[in-house]
């Protein structure tokens, strides 16, 4: 009698091949240190390059043509830009996302990843032993390519992220976007925001039209045909987190409801968001600052 496999079975068989394959391929190359790639040398990179070795961050390819770091942390891969490697080091080295397990009061949670960037974020909260899946929305088409590219070098946790190229709001609109293209941590509809966050880059700011879907449909479709129970939010949008935040109180408060955590930034104050997840129990558990321009926040239901 032959054998027979599941094409399910064989899904997992090749993406345990191929991952295996990957990690021989750059075994050989995972001692390498920044003096190995000269042209490295007085880039952002080069100044963290410190704090990423002292957190077990390796690099194990530099694609000059590309201009692609190829950064590796125990079973994580991922790329950077050598000019903009900031916010690896903030997820990463700063556990800006650490979520302290007494939070944690069910078994399994699903993340909402609002503001995706380069799937840094994604991947980090994927890694959890309590996530179940990550739905991520990122509007710029070209740090989404890249998120790409993160979660394609991550066999294992790619199954696990759903992505979407749009941002929320609180309302179906394409909008003028300003996108810093040197830097993966701003683009944004708010001008208002790039003058407070970065006015010394106003005049390098490339406009742009986004998709922006709303906050309300656009969840509430997820939680309804994925089956969604329990929620981590996480969100950091450059300045519209509050519109989407009041979309959902007014539209879809449900979703708040089920919402146990909800971590990230603040870019224009803190109070307006106090005020709107108060009355659903979130009390606020964490404040802190890593820019003065911009508070990171932890709300919690207790």
């Amino acid at each position: 009698m032959k054998n027979s496999i599941s094409p399910k079975g064989l899904n997992n068989f090749k993406n345990k091949l191929s991952e295996k394959l990957f990690d021989v391929l750059y075994r050989r190359a995972s001692k390498f240190y920044i003096e190995d790639f000269p042209k490295l040398n007085n880039t952002a990179l080069c100044n963290i390059y410190p704090s990423l070795i002292s957190h077990n961050i390796e690099i194990v390819d530099f694609d000059e043509k590309e201009n692609y770091v190829y950064l590796k942390k125990d079973n994580l891969y991922f790329v950077t830009t050598p000019d903009y490697p900031w916010i690896i080091r903030e997820v990463f080295c700063q556990h800006i996302y650490f979520i302290n397990p007494k939070y944690l009061k069910n078994k399994e949670y699903s993340v909402f990843d609002i503001g995706m960037n380069r799937a840094y974020a994604s991947l980090y909260f994927a890694n959890q032993p309590w996530c179940k899946e990550v739905f991520g929305f990122e509007l710029n088409e070209t740090t989404y390519n890249i998120a790409q590219k993160n979660l394609e070098l991550n066999f294992r946790l790619k199954d696990k992220v759903k992505t979407y190229n749009f941002g929320l709001g609180d309302k179906d609109a394409t909008l003028k976007t300003y996108y810093l293209p040197h830097r993966d941590g701003i683009c944004t509809t708010s001008k208002e925001f790039l003058q407070n966050y970065a006015p010394e880059e106003l005049d390098r700011v490339i406009e742009s039209d986004s998709l922006i879907r709303k906050s309300s449909d656009i969840l509430r479709a997820i939680v309804e045909n994925e089956n969604v129970e329990n929620i981590v939010v996480k969100i950091d949008v450059e300045g519209a987190e509050y519109n989407i935040v009041d979309s959902l109180v007014s539209e879809y408060p449900d979703f708040l409801r089920k919402t146990d955590i909800l971590i990230g930034e603040a870019h224009l104050g803190l109070e307006p968001l106090v005020k709107q997840l108060a009355p659903f129990g979130f009390k606020e558990v964490s404040t802190k600052s890593l820019n003065p321009k911009t508070q990171d926040f932890l709300f919690v239901k207790i």
